[in-house]
């Protein structure tokens, strides 16, 4: 137990883990780790006693076979079989309260990633850098929508003066 500890404790020092206010990780936290871990670690365990599991199953067989013989095993078996349809339930409602504890933490990652987005567009718009860009590019836009402005004038001046000319020349 002790070294089951101290191995906790060692990987507890390891992680780059923020703990809580506290100081102190939490049980769900424990739960979630050896949730992840569990598929791993029931492989390496099945994969070591395969050989030993397999001899195991063939006289485990064998004595099924002679135990259900035995007086009484029909009421073993009707309560064995309630008992599998007891956890099979429970594994249901823990599916379905898995199911909506999704489903929740999903609309609130969604709300949080809307509510961030709203709220770092609104820090960038009231950004003093960002004003300062979009003065000088309206600046830059209204000097060249002048000049434009300016040489279309002039090229609507030149055009006005040629056909006054032509006027003032035929009337001669």
């Amino acid at each position: 137990m002790i070294t089951a500890l101290q191995a906790v404790d060692g990987v507890l020092s390891s992680a780059d883990v923020e703990p809580e206010p506290d100081g102190a990780l939490g049980l769900r936290h424990a739960l979630l780790g050896a949730m992840a871990a569990l598929p791993a670690w029931a492989r390496a365990a099945l994969a070591k006693r395969g050989i030993a599991a397999r001899s195991l199953r063939d006289g485990i067989a064998g004595g099924h076979r002679l135990a259900s013989r035995l007086p009484g095993a029909r009421r073993v078996r009707r309560r064995y079989d309630a008992l599998l349809a007891r956890i099979e339930a429970q594994l249901v409602r823990w599916a379905l309260v898995g199911r909506r504890e999704e489903a929740a933490g999903r609309a609130l990652a969604g709300e949080t990633i809307r509510l961030t987005t709203q709220e770092l567009i609104s820090i960038i718009a009231d950004s003093p850098e960002l004003k300062r860009v979009i003065a000088e590019q309206s600046e830059s836009m209204g000097a060249s929508a002048m000049a434009d402005l300016r040489e279309g004038s002039v090229r609507a001046d030149t055009l006005a003066e040629r056909v006054a000319r032509r006027f003032v020349r035929r009337s001669r």
